[in-house]
């Protein structure tokens, strides 16, 4: 059984989208002969594992070609028109000819713009679409929290043709891997997809453990708040921490220090630093994420909408810092009423973190608790993801033999 995963994102062990991609492919690497196509690259050679590839660039999206794919998107819409590239086709052609895949799969909706390509080059192949999210609801939410009125207005004009686009998409696959129940559950509702073509795959993302402690011996509380501030869900669950948490976490521990570690802080973030100047550190891009974790005493995690499944999370648990997150971001992954640190209000989230910084019995047994979730995890999840893989597998040879 051969599989080709056609992929318009590179391999980037620092970028989300890929680490959960690399996670389904190295499941599918297990059990069939498994090759990549990326829109941007081409590969020497057919690398043993994901993590493998020995990749010559031949193709660059110079700022010109982004720009006006940005604009031919505003006649169709950004996966469509704004991630397919026609001149690639011709080395997507000459992959499968070559090749010869039973299946292809399609990694994210972008990469699904070629799926009109394969089909008339090898129109027998299964498809199988991962979704990383409800792409209509990322746009939704663009439309009405975008960082300024441009962006806000684009994903206005984009919702609905994302919308008719992820159905469309989700109705022509063959199969679909949704990457949390919550997602799945909304595409087999608003779009009708049938419950035997769509599966769940949560993220196999090994993290690195046992942080906790490694450097945060002095008195000074530390607490962070890891993740991407220049999207809407984290900035929102910034002001809400800032305004409606850390006021009364100052008054009990006056040298207590937030660090907002991620990239590209919308200057509202800024703003919310100088309510508490000597308290706050926004770090923007950092280098080495799990250097944060070391020096913290607590993660915090109040995040309450968005679409899809939270990755940090997942990082958070492994690290072992004890964390405080919402039921909101706790839910994909099965962690309410089980003993963790939920807190939807902010005297949930005082409670716990002061508990935390104040409890260092109950902080190291919640950082214990944590990291052994986290491997029982892995190891279920990689079980789960082989038996879905096994099916999509079987089923196609059931229906070449037919």
């Amino acid at each position: 059984m051969k599989v080709l995963f056609i992929s318009t994102t590179n391999p980037n062990n620092k970028l989300a989208s890929w680490l959960y991609i690399r996670g389904i492919a190295e499941a599918f690497f297990e059990i069939a002969k498994t090759k990549f196509w990326f829109s941007d690259f081409d590969c020497e050679g057919e690398p043993t594992s994901v993590q493998d590839f020995k990749c010559v660039k031949v193709f660059e999206r110079k700022k010109s070609r982004v720009i006006l794919s940005r604009i031919k998107s505003l006649f169709g819409n950004i996966y469509s028109r704004g991630a397919y590239e026609k001149k690639r086709v011709l080395s997507l052609r000459k992959t499968i000819i070559e090749f010869q895949p039973n299946i292809v799969v399609y990694t994210s909706l972008s990469a699904s713009s070629y799926f009109f390509d394969v089909k008339k080059i090898k129109p027998e192949t299964t498809s199988v679409l991962i979704q990383h999210n409800v792409e209509y609801l990322v746009a939704d939410g663009l439309s009405k929290f975008g960082r300024n009125a441009l962006q806000r207005a684009y994903y206005l004009v984009q919702k609905r043709s994302v919308k008719k686009f992820e159905r469309k998409m989700m109705e022509l696959s063959d199969y679909v891997i949704s990457i949390s129940d919550s997602d799945r559950n909304y595409f087999r509702k608003t779009y009708c997809i049938n419950a035997d073509k769509i599966f769940t795959i949560r993220p196999l993302i090994e993290y690195k453990v046992n942080l906790y402690g490694r450097e945060n011996k002095n008195n000074n509380k530390t607490i962070s708040f890891v993740s991407s501030f220049d999207w809407y869900p984290n900035i929102r669950g910034a002001e809400f921490f800032i305004k409606s948490v850390l006021p009364t976490l100052v008054e009990r521990f006056p040298t207590l220090k937030l660090y907002l570690v991620g990239r590209d802080p919308v200057r509202s973030i800024y703003r919310l630093k100088d309510e508490f100047p000597g308290n706050i550190v926004v770090t923007g891009s950092v280098e080495n994420i799990y250097d944060y974790y070391k020096i913290s005493d607590c993660i915090v995690i109040p995040v309450f909408l968005g679409p899809g499944i939270k990755l940090k999370v997942l990082e958070a648990m492994a690290s072992g810092v004890p964390t405080v997150m919402t039921s909101y971001v706790a839910k994909d992954y099965d962690l309410l009423d089980k003993g963790f640190c939920i807190a939807d209000t902010p005297d949930e989230f005082v409670e716990h973190i002061s508990k935390i910084l104040t409890d260092s019995e109950f902080a190291n047994e919640l950082s214990k608790r944590q990291v052994q979730w986290y491997e029982n995890y892995l190891i279920s999840e990689k079980e789960h993801a082989e038996e879905v893989i096994k099916t999509i597998l079987f089923s196609h040879s059931k229906n070449e033999n037919n």
